[in-house]
């Protein structure tokens, strides 16, 4: 369900369920990785109202977990 509304938002997969090697800790059923341009456009994904529509059919089917982080400087 992370899918919907990533490309109107600017926001492109890095990884989303492939191949998971663990270093340490309980291993997740499926991982998504997504960057975006900015923490602002991460922000307008996450509360727009499309994904919104999703959050209801995501609940049901997943133990999601969340996190946007800013990244470094290049």
């Amino acid at each position: 369900y992370i899918a919907v509304g990533v490309p109107p938002t600017d926001g492109h997969f890095i990884a989303r369920g492939g191949q998971v090697y663990i270093v340490n800790g309980a291993p997740p059923k499926r991982i998504a990785i997504v960057q975006w341009q900015s923490l602002e456009k991460a922000k307008a994904f996450y509360e727009s109202e499309a994904y919104k529509r999703v959050i209801p059919i995501r609940d049901k089917s997943s133990n999601f977990r969340a996190y946007v982080i800013e990244g470094v400087a290049k």
